[in-house]
């Protein structure tokens, strides 16, 4: 038996810098102040690799820049409108991977996207030209399986409306809320605490790069432990 995450180490040396350079112009997707979402083109094996599905041919999804307010469902339809466009090719086609250059941003928008990610059983890839820094990490996380080759670095979080205020009591509340939130998502991608522990050590003024093998033992990059059951055939061999 293949162990999963040697399958991610060799796939993480296959995401190479020219793997994300091409899109296709007609699909961009990008409303002022938001995250931009391209089709790239497809021609990588890293596209189809977390796919439960037996199909022809995976695209892949760009993510590129600050997620923001209302990302979370543009993102979702901008999907939905391209599984259309694609049920309409002569041969099987679906979204196979989501791949991130993100700093960041709206904690709960990032949240919706990487949710909506696993649901749809799709694999997370930051190439080595990419990062995925603060917010942007939560969607990585959301792939059933997850592959990084670029940046990935966290901070605590922090709400930027009250940044800097000086209202204690309030920050205090909200932060204690957001702590939760974020707690209880981990819970569903089942991944396991560490990595909000590790968050928290670190100010929200500063970014800490993870290096892969930390990125391995947080759970970050690897296969999620139920789509890896309900498809043993593509990782005991």
């Amino acid at each position: 038996m293949i162990d999963a995450i040697e399958q991610i180490r060799s796939l993480r040396r296959a995401v190479c810098s020219s793997c994300v350079i091409f899109s296709i112009v007609l699909a961009l997707f990008k409303p002022a102040n938001s995250i931009e979402v391209a089709v790239r083109e497809s021609w990588t094996p890293t596209d189809c690799v977390g796919s439960g599905f037996e199909v022809d041919v995976c695209v892949g999804v760009y993510i590129d820049g600050t997620i923001r307010k209302g990302d979370g469902a543009r993102f979702v339809r901008r999907i939905e409108q391209l599984e259309r466009e694609l049920s309409r090719t002569d041969f099987d086609v679906r979204v196979g991977s989501v791949w991130l250059n993100s700093n960041g941003g709206n904690v709960v928008e990032a949240i919706k996207i990487a949710e909506y990610i696993r649901k749809k059983q799709l694999t997370t890839i930051v190439a080595y030209d990419s990062r995925c820094d603060s917010a942007c990490v939560f969607v990585l996380i959301g792939g059933v399986i997850r592959i990084a080759g670029g940046n990935v670095a966290i901070h605590s979080p922090y709400d930027l409306k009250l940044y800097g205020s000086g209202r204690f009591n309030e920050m205090d509340q909200q932060y204690n809320l957001a702590l939760r939130e974020i707690r209880e998502f981990i819970d569903r991608m089942r991944i396991g605490q560490a990595i909000v522990d590790r968050m928290l050590l670190v100010p929200s003024t500063q970014l800490r790069k993870l290096e892969f093998e930390e990125m391995v033992e947080l759970g970050i990059v690897g296969v999620d432990a139920v789509f890896q059951q309900a498809n043993p055939t593509r990782f005991n061999r």
